[in-house]
């Protein structure tokens, strides 16, 4: 190899990745500092030379398109009508929606929808959406705000019959992402879903329980988000997480409550569990029979929480965790150390210890 130029595109990915990954110190959001930090770092080796440019260019740039207001996204069109001002049609209709989704129909890979107070999508939106060749990723976010039609004087709507339409019309969707006003019937014609992300903060008791139902033969994958104020009933949890025993392989959830339900559930193929909060000791939890019975094999934790001395720590605390390999320490800072008593307990059954500045479920799993 004469010069740096000449890397191979698999050495120089390397390079890149590690790039990418090595300012931990610079995020103050894992998500959203990330991508800019990917953007800014691909920016300026692009200028290095045309190969590079090219490479960038096809792997790392320009592979999101974000529309926030009518007026923008009719430019991306090109598209204007004589009678309509850009000032007069801030908000993106369904009409416009279509015309984006039929313009890059076969590019889109990842779909996301985030309506200002609430989403109803008409029939045409939704056969457009359909009709997405390569679509597998689907997030829509904040799909209803209660009072909200009545507020904007609009009249009612009925947001589980055009969501389960939807839901038919992508067949080839694999993971749904959801702030869920909205149920899940169970049907013939629903896509083989494997990973699902739902907020549940603000849902009916009985939402989580329609997706597990429905979704019940394919999913793997489970996130669940709630805050820890919410009085969501646990009853329900648990009856949806009876549906789910046999088949999920990777289980996260956000706020302290929601691990009640599960401690006393034999999971048989549950491979990965990641918990934000942990406002107990650790090792409380790892007698119970999720822990003993399940073959868990990462763990996933705050770095923050894994910072504290806990004060009754048991001499073994790893005995009931037959398949245990990693304990993953989330959002962990540059300067991170555990605390000794989980050090040692790690290097005594050969499990290994990895700091992550970010909490990426995708990026856990893989471990």
């Amino acid at each position: 190899m004469a010069g740096i130029l000449e890397l191979p595109n698999e050495l120089f990915d390397q390079i890149f990745q590690h790039l990418i990954s090595g300012t931990p110190d610079q995020r103050s959001s894992a998500v959203s500092a990330s991508a800019s930090n990917r953007i800014t770092i691909a920016s300026n080796l692009r200028l290095v030379c045309r190969t590079w440019a090219d490479w960038l260019y096809e792997h790392h740039l320009y592979r999101t398109l974000t529309f926030g207001e009518a007026s923008r996204a009719m430019k991306g069109l090109c598209v204007w009508e004589a009678s309509e001002h850009p000032i007069e049609r801030e908000f993106i209709t369904c009409r416009i929606l279509k015309r984006l989704i039929e313009t890059f129909s076969d590019t889109i890979v990842t779909l996301v929808i985030r309506p200002l107070h609430f989403l109803v999508l008409d029939t045409r939106t939704i056969k457009a959406i359909g009709r997405i060749s390569n679509l597998c990723d689907l997030q829509l976010e904040g799909i209803q705000w209660h009072g909200a039609e009545s507020v904007l004087g609009l009249p009612p709507s009925d947001p589980n019959s055009w969501f389960n339409c939807l839901m038919g019309a992508t067949q080839a969707l694999k993971s749904l992402r959801l702030a869920s006003f909205v149920s899940l019937r169970f049907g013939p014609q629903l896509p083989a879903i494997t990973h699902l992300d739902i907020d549940i903060s603000f849902a009916r008791p009985d939402t989580i329980i329609g997706f597990a139902i429905a979704l019940k033969t394919t999913l793997r994958v489970l996130s669940i988000q709630d805050n820890d104020i919410s009085s969501f009933d646990e009853c329900h949890l648990l009856e949806a997480f009876t549906h789910l025993d046999g088949t999920l392989e990777v289980l996260s959830l956000t706020a302290e409550h929601l691990k009640a339900p599960i401690l006393d559930l034999k999971f048989g193929k549950l491979r990965v569990l990641k918990l934000h909060t942990w406002h107990y000791p650790i090792t409380d939890y790892f007698s119970s029979v999720m822990f003993s019975y399940s073959p868990i094999e990462v763990i996933a934790r705050s770095s923050s929480i894994a910072q504290w001395v806990e004060p009754t720590f048991p001499a073994d605390p790893f005995v009931n965790l037959h398949k245990f390999k990693t304990l993953v320490c989330m959002n962990a800072p540059l300067d991170f150390s555990p605390a000794s008593t989980i050090l040692s307990a790690c290097k005594a059954h050969g499990v290994q210890c990895v700091f992550l500045d970010h909490d990426d479920l995708s990026a856990i799993m893989v471990r």
